[in-house]
């Protein structure tokens, strides 16, 4: 898959069939998703991914998301159904 040559590198689409030169935060704003939900989701990336804590350490933190921010709490319970529903662990 390759981008349009003409958008701009920030002003990518969000998707190949679509029209829009959105940025993927906004089509994802249309899709439903508010702008604590997207902070949260990043948030949880960040804990996983980039915070350097183990998986039982980042999960913790995952759990106190859902507490601090309630608008995600569909978002975090499927996380953590995901992390614990994981038999061979995750790639990080």
């Amino acid at each position: 898959m390759r981008w349009p040559a003409s958008a701009a590198r920030s002003r990518r689409t969000c998707r190949p069939s679509c029209s829009s030169t959105a940025t993927r935060s906004r089509c994802a704003a249309r899709r439903g998703f508010g702008p604590e939900r997207l902070a949260a989701v990043k948030q949880m990336h960040r804990l996983l991914y980039r915070s350097g804590k183990t998986l039982e350490q980042a999960r913790a933190d995952i759990e106190a998301l859902a507490a601090t921010t309630p608008e995600a709490k569909v978002d975090v319970d499927l996380m953590l159904g995901f992390l614990s529903q994981s038999t061979r662990g995750i790639a990080r």
